[in-house]
């Protein structure tokens, strides 16, 4: 279950990550075409311990490990020492000076020891006693160049830090084992790292902003969301149509269409919901307005009328009533009427012509709806309506905002919860079932309206609809034996 939610999640923001990798590899391709490249040079120098004295007499307590090349506790010292002086302004101050006087530099002539120390790091390599000076700088010529020098004039530091600046021939223990290297490669940009750590940073930032939009996203948008919030199964999913299409019905629209095909989902459902009931007497309804229960009261009864199912539409909703105007009649005769006694029932009624689908519109649009809907006179009107249909629809108010859906819910065999996919949230859809609940009445399912459907999705309800006659194998012609 949380590896499809992750899935989902990731399918629903899909264009925010690759929106956030493209931004973070134009990025990095911008910065990297700007940067200007840079060389490496290394040199590397081993130091040994210093000299012993010129008569071979060796102090007490003394534990140097003689001149040479060799490793030990005080080389390593001393080569992670002189890495400090590497870095130093006073030697940074020598090359430069030495630098300007090579008449093989041909770098800035206003070379100072501030500029040199942003270009030279140094190391002492673990476990040895060799010291690795690395000089960068835009042309590879010049960076071998001040490598070269930083370990000459390293070397002659040394000298006169051991010989206390008298300049006497003892060997300071420095030996040059790899001149400056030359490398016409740029360690810098680096196009190729630079794009992967920016499609790693793009990528992450992208799963970040998911996780953050999933987590302040409200709204249903999923089955599996409603079924974790309400117990009630999901019956249908109604697939989302542009606004024309929303008003045809569903007589009007291709039979093969994933809307169509949805209503059929529901009215199985329905059907199936109590079987063995011979008179069913449904409320259709949404947590707030602008959700599609009009629309999908209309479809499905029309949609049980078209399968033989003695169906009446009933327009409850005495506020704000779509059932007229959906079909194009005249809505001014129906339920108010009838309850006020200034209009018989069976006159009252529309016949679809199509389906034979029996409608009673809402009638004129009274000042007290939750009263009349109270009354005795309305009970007795659906207990007869039940009583000659086999299923009666009714198209309630929704629930959050007035009480009248709540007060048919109560007199139903069930209830349908219009839930409008990405705008019905959360705590609405825990609202209109606490208001259900509250008058002894429960959900029989939730319908998912206006579900956006893949091309995938289309296609695989085009590919299975449309198997008919004119698609089936054509038998072979070929004559056996």
């Amino acid at each position: 279950m949380f590896i499809r939610r992750v899935a989902r999640a990731l399918r629903r923001n899909t264009i925010l990550i690759l929106v956030c990798l493209a931004v973070a590899l134009g990025g990095a391709y911008v910065l990297t075409e700007q940067e200007t490249p840079s060389y490496e040079s290394t040199v590397r120098v081993v130091v040994s311990a210093a000299a012993a004295p010129a008569d071979g007499a060796q102090t007490d307590g003394d534990e140097s490990d003689g001149a040479g090349v060799g490793a030990g506790p005080i080389s390593e010292e001393r080569a992670t020492t002189y890495a400090e002086v590497v870095t130093s302004q006073v030697l940074a101050s020598r090359v430069a000076s030495s630098l300007l006087g090579d008449p093989a530099y041909r770098g800035e002539s206003d070379l100072d020891g501030d500029v040199l120390l942003e270009q030279v790091s140094a190391r002492a390599v673990p476990g040895s006693a060799v010291l690795e000076i690395r000089v960068t700088d835009p042309d590879p010529a010049t960076a071998q160049v001040i490598a070269q020098t930083y370990a000459e004039e390293l070397i002659a530091t040394a000298t006169d830090i051991e010989t206390g600046g008298l300049g006497t021939a003892e060997d300071p223990g420095f030996t040059v084992i790899d001149f400056a290297s030359f490398d016409d490669e740029p360690v810098s940009p680096q196009p190729l790292n630079t794009l992967l750590v920016a499609a790693g940073a793009g990528l992450l930032l992208g799963l970040i902003l998911t996780g953050l939009r999933e987590a302040l996203m409200t709204s249903v948008r999923t089955g599996e969301e409603v079924t974790a919030l309400i117990d009630a199964p999901v019956l249908a999913t109604i697939a989302y149509e542009s606004p024309a299409s929303r008003r045809k019905l569903v007589t009007e629209l291709d039979q093969h269409s994933p809307r169509v095909e949805g209503f059929r989902a529901l009215r199985t459902g329905v059907q199936f919901a109590d079987p063995d009931a011979a008179h069913k007497l449904i409320a259709v309804t949404s947590c707030q307005a602008e959700e599609g229960k009009s629309s999908t009261a209309v479809n499905l009864a029309l949609t049980l009328s078209r399968a033989g199912v003695r169906t009446l539409l009933v327009d409850g909703d005495l506020r704000r009533p779509q059932v007229a105007e959906t079909f194009d009649i005249d809505g001014s005769a129906g339920v108010t009427t009838v309850l006020l006694g200034k209009v018989d029932l069976a006159d009252a009624i529309w016949t679809h012509p199509d389906t034979g689908l029996a409608v009673l519109p809402s009638g004129v649009v009274p000042p007290n709806p939750a009263e009349l809907l109270q009354t005795q006179a309305m009970s007795q009107l659906l207990e007869r309506v039940r009583a000659d249909h086999e299923v009666v629809i009714v198209d309630c108010a929704p629930l959050n905002p007035v009480t009248d859906a709540a007060l048919l819910a109560a007199r139903a065999d069930g209830v349908l919860l219009v839930v409008r996919h990405g705008r019905t949230t959360k705590d609405q859809l825990r609202s209109a079932v606490e208001r259900l609940r509250q008058v002894g009445a429960a959900p029989m399912g939730v319908v998912m309206n206006a579900v956006p459907l893949r091309r995938r999705d289309s296609a695989t309800y085009g590919g299975y609809q449309r198997y008919d006659a004119r698609d089936r194998p054509k038998k072979s012609s070929r004559k056996v034996g």
